[in-house]
């Protein structure tokens, strides 16, 4: 008790406040600190991120596209559907590996191997769906017409299918 009695009140205060002044001085340059590492963690990722979620967005919408080209084909027999297909198919192409140049984890990279492995899938049962539409249709020319067995209903039905594609397409 005698240390406290040799410092006058006004020492003790004037000790007190420069501690307090020193304890804010120090928390407030940690905060800087801190603040300027999380902006530019959070400038990185959100660069990454962003570029990431572009890609997939693209790649997202590219599938979507493709989705009613190989019906439009399948009705009306034109082959500007494949051709639009074929385009929609190197933008997801091309978005993918862009995705996959990025610097990802390893879930996310196993997640794109996945999207990659049932895009193949789809591309291929879309191709096989072409190319036995195609060989239908050879079949069809080379054996003549579709066999008719008094029953024109399939007929008037592919017909009645095809000029409502047609009108929609022009409006």
């Amino acid at each position: 008790m005698k240390k406290f009695q040799i410092l006058s009140l006004r020492s003790i205060i004037l000790y007190i406040f420069s501690t307090m002044v020193a304890v804010a001085m120090v928390g407030s340059i940690l905060t800087l600190w801190y603040t300027y590492h999380m902006d530019n963690l959070l400038v990185s990722v959100v660069k990454q991120d962003m570029v990431l979620y572009k890609a997939v967005q693209e790649m997202e919408l590219a599938l979507a596209n493709q989705k009613g080209f190989l019906t439009y084909y399948l009705v009306d027999g034109d082959a500007k559907w494949l051709e639009s297909l074929g385009q929609y198919r190197a933008i997801f192409k091309q978005s993918y590996e862009e995705a996959v140049s990025l610097n990802l984890s390893k879930a996310q990279h196993s997640t794109l191997q996945h999207i990659e492995s049932e895009y193949k899938k789809y591309i291929d049962a879309k191709d096989h769906a072409i190319e036995d539409y195609r060989e239908h249709k050879i079949n069809r020319s080379v054996n003549g017409s579709a066999i008719n067995n008094g029953d024109d209903t399939n007929t008037k039905n592919n017909l009645s299918v095809s000029s409502m594609h047609s009108a929609q397409r022009e409006r």
